[in-house]
């Protein structure tokens, strides 16, 4: 063989020897380093930021009352927060602790898109720079370190943190963080009256229109209502250009006091005023959200688009928040008993029921001399009555409760009954009716109307009207 042909020889096994390693090893590159990208502890993160080349940041940063907030700046305007999402801040936190990358890279971004630092306190433990530069569903980035690590990472990452950005991470809950903890909820409707309801050493009550117990069930199932309202659009491009937030149609006001180790009280205020309707069908409606803290000024006031199916599902019925039962002490806590008749002169005198060790006694008065009258046993239906009246009273929930006092035409039907204490303290003052097969008793400008059929006992004392005290 020429010398020649020997050169060609060697050369064509060169090429195929090469050609057959890149096929062998293509797409491999190099190997990916072990261990994370980043290195910080969760622990101590204080702040997650993003700061774009527009010169915008969005950032989420500790917050003492929700955990993470998320925090909007731009140049020249004012800065915007609001809490974050728990899911989503805990995922990201997840996600860039155990980010690895995917290939090596090589060179420089040229074209950042945008730089994530994550900050302990004042100091920046790490940086992550996306460059704009995407390839085979990777993008370049550059990682802090000694020395800086040029890699290529999976591109989900960098549409959520420069695509989307922590904004996505922002709860969407119009009134974040309102609980069992709360401790006064105010709600007034468009020409109609405020509705106050109040929680008072664990026990809420109504204040306004009127002054009742309170059903804490009915304010359980409020405090979640109003735990749904949703955002749909935080309007971060400006409010709609008609709001009608000069003339709301319903203002909501949530109050929730705490108070620290040392016993120092801090009231947390967050406030939903509803405008007009945001799209033609009314299903979402422009609102303004206002959080503040007593002491230290305001926390937050923004325009939003809230869903009108959250709203819708508030009631704002006063009555449905007053407590079921007519009485708000037990049955064994009355003492004494005095029936007397509505129209009756307050001089009138009136038969008193006690207990006593032997069970009910009576003191039928005397016209002439009633304060002479003698305390007998009662007879079995009025002992039977009287511990059927107090149990339906005191333990019975009503069907329905309204706001109402008696109508002038049903007094003469109905008995006045006035609970006390053993040692004669008023306790409460009931006005019963018996009519068509039902009873209603009013207490304290509420009406509350039980169902058929309850308290057969009652039903016939009351019946009679005239028992044989």
């Amino acid at each position: 063989m020429s010398r020649t042909a020997v050169i060609v020889a060697l050369l064509v096994v060169l090429v195929l020897g090469g050609v057959a390693f890149f096929l062998t090893n293509k797409g491999s590159g190099p190997a990916a380093a072990s261990g994370p990208l980043l290195s910080f502890d969760p622990a101590t993160v204080t702040e997650l930021r993003m700061d774009f080349p527009n010169g915008t940041f969005q950032a989420m940063q500790r917050d003492a009352a929700f955990g993470w907030k998320i925090v909007l700046g731009q140049p020249g305007t004012p800065v915007k927060s609001w809490p974050a999402a728990a899911a989503q801040s805990q995922s990201a936190l997840r996600l860039l602790g155990n980010l690895t990358e995917e290939r090596p890279g090589d060179g420089s971004i040229s074209k950042p898109a945008g730089t994530l630092r994550i900050n302990a306190g004042e100091t920046t433990v790490c940086t992550l720079v996306f460059g704009e530069q995407r390839l085979g569903g990777r993008v370049l980035v550059e990682a802090s370190g000694s020395p800086k690590r040029m890699a290529w990472i999976d591109a989900k990452v960098a549409d959520m943190m420069v695509t989307t950005g922590p904004q996505a991470w922002r709860s969407m809950a119009a009134l974040p963080g309102i609980g069992a903890e709360a401790s006064r909820i105010t709600m007034k409707a468009q020409g109609g009256n405020a509705i106050s309801l109040a929680r008072v050493q664990g026990k809420w009550a109504l204040r306004e229109p009127v002054a009742a117990p309170a059903e804490a069930d009915e304010i359980n199932k409020l405090i979640g209502v109003l735990g749904k309202v949703q955002i749909v659009d935080f309007c971060d491009k400006g409010p709609p250009a008609a709001t009608g937030l000069e003339n709301p149609n319903a203002t909501l006001v949530i109050e929730t006091d705490e108070r620290d180790a040392s016993g120092a009280l801090t009231t947390i205020k967050q406030t939903l005023t509803v405008g007009q309707a945001a799209d033609m069908n009314q299903e979402t409606m422009v609102a303004r959200l206002e959080r503040t803290v007593s002491g230290k000024g305001a926390g937050y006031s923004m325009v939003v688009i809230v869903g009108g199916e959250g709203l819708a599902a508030i009631n704002t019925n006063p009555a449905t928040y007053v407590s079921k039962r007519a009485i708000q002490f037990a049955a064994a806590d009355v003492g004494q008993m005095q029936i007397y008749g509505l129209d009756e002169p307050a001089s009138t005198p009136a038969p008193i029921h006690r207990r006593s060790a032997n069970g009910w006694e009576t003191k039928e008065p005397l016209k002439a001399e009633p304060l002479k009258a003698d305390w007998t046993p009662a007879v079995p239906e009025v002992a039977q009555f009287n511990d059927a009246l107090l149990a339906l009273l005191a333990d019975t929930p009503a069907e329905i409760v309204s706001i109402a006092e008696i109508p002038e035409a049903e007094r003469p039907r109905a008995d006045g009954y006035k609970l006390s204490t053993p040692g004669g303290d008023l306790l409460a003052d009931c006005v019963i009716l018996a009519k068509e097969g039902k009873i209603t008793v009013y207490v304290g400008g509420l009406k509350r109307d039980y169902a058929a059929g309850v308290s057969k006992a009652v039903q016939e004392g009351l019946g009679r009207r005239q028992i044989n005290w």
